[in-house]
């Protein structure tokens, strides 16, 4: 069984839509990125958290599911764009 559940891209650009109106403003999410964060989703311009947009998406937590390959390849393979930090 996949750790990620099943979402669309479309479920996908939402989440990204509502990180930008109610999460990228907040104070943990202003200093993004760090040192530690190696990659990024960019779309429209943008760069998005690649694990939290997808736990948004799918509601699951940002811990039960590994960042780069497996994330990474989550959201490429729904013909989104990640990029190196």
């Amino acid at each position: 069984m996949p750790r990620i559940p099943h979402v669309s891209k479309e479920d996908l650009v939402a989440a990204m839509d509502r990180f930008d109106r109610e999460f990228r403003s907040q104070p943990r999410w202003l200093r993004w990125p760090t040192h530690a964060d190696k990659f990024a989703l960019a779309y429209n311009g943008k760069r998005y958290p690649v694990k939290f947009v997808i736990a948004l998406a799918t509601g699951v937590g940002v811990h039960t599911f590994s960042g780069g390959q497996e994330a990474n390849g989550y959201v490429t393979r729904r013909g989104l764009t990640v990029v190196d930090l």
